[in-house]
């Protein structure tokens, strides 16, 4: 997730928004978890800030993958799981510029 994803979000892109209507997240929270997605995006550049961003991403992924499961839609959840896997693991390895 990141600048890709959240500024159709933001925007109210079409096909963004058809594909999120499907799990039940209408307009208005699809431009509040695109803000997040950016400010998560912003935020992972800067080691200090790394971990929140990460933090941010993780939980915008978490809410999408529960919506999906709330309307039955498991493929599309354990879709998503890699990109729960990635900022997790980008975690554990630390900021790439930080000491």
């Amino acid at each position: 997730m990141g600048i890709k994803q959240g500024w159709p979000m933001i925007t109210g892109g079409a096909d963004m928004l058809n594909m999120l209507s499907q799990w039940g997240i209408g307009a208005t929270v699809a431009q509040i978890l695109g803000i997040m997605t950016l400010g998560a995006a912003i935020l992972i550049l800067f080691p200090p800030t790394f971990t929140p961003g990460n933090i941010i991403t993780c939980i915008v992924i978490i809410y999408i993958i529960v919506s999906q499961l709330l309307h039955s839609d498991v493929r599309s959840a354990f879709i998503e799981l890699p990109f729960l896997i990635m900022p997790l693991v980008l975690l554990y390895l630390g900021h790439p510029l930080s000491d």
